[in-house]
């Protein structure tokens, strides 16, 4: 996993939140966490692209054998993997992607205590502000938000 996937992923929790009742399939979003008390101490965030309003997107399920292969292809090129997924047709006439024996559904999951996502803020703010320096190099950091 790289820093740009993480960065990837943080963005569709923090940019694409689906609310649902339906708890089987993760929805993409965030939320806090907390002790006893009422004080935050990290932030969770997920993303699942394959889950809409709690439903498997169609790509991903659907009676289309064609679109459920796409599906495949696609995530497979995206992430550099080829050959752990596959079709099957399930008992409804559906075609679901399986991995070893069960439904996949990528879905990417991290919690940030405060402190990290303040540090991550800050990192990420250094460093998209570095053109605004003039004759900046494109390489070196120089602190800007402390």
């Amino acid at each position: 996993m790289t820093l740009e996937r993480v960065l990837i992923h943080l963005r569709n929790a923090l940019s694409h939140p689906t609310a649902s009742d339906d708890t089987r399939f993760p929805a993409t979003g965030y939320t806090t966490s907390g002790e006893v008390s009422a004080m935050v101490s990290a932030f969770r965030f997920t993303d699942s692209p394959w889950v809409k309003k709690g439903t498997v997107f169609w790509g991903a399920s659907s009676r289309r054998e064609g679109a459920v292969r796409k599906t495949i292809e696609t995530f497979e090129t995206q992430h550099a993997q080829r050959g752990f997924l596959e079709v099957r047709r399930q008992q409804d006439g559906t075609f679901d992607i399986i991995h070893g024996g069960a439904m996949f559904l990528p879905v990417f999951v991290i919690e940030l205590p405060l402190s990290a996502l303040i540090t991550l803020a800050m990192c990420l703010a250094n460093y998209l502000a570095q053109p605004t320096i003039e004759q900046w190099d494109g390489q070196s950091s120089t602190e800007l938000v402390a």
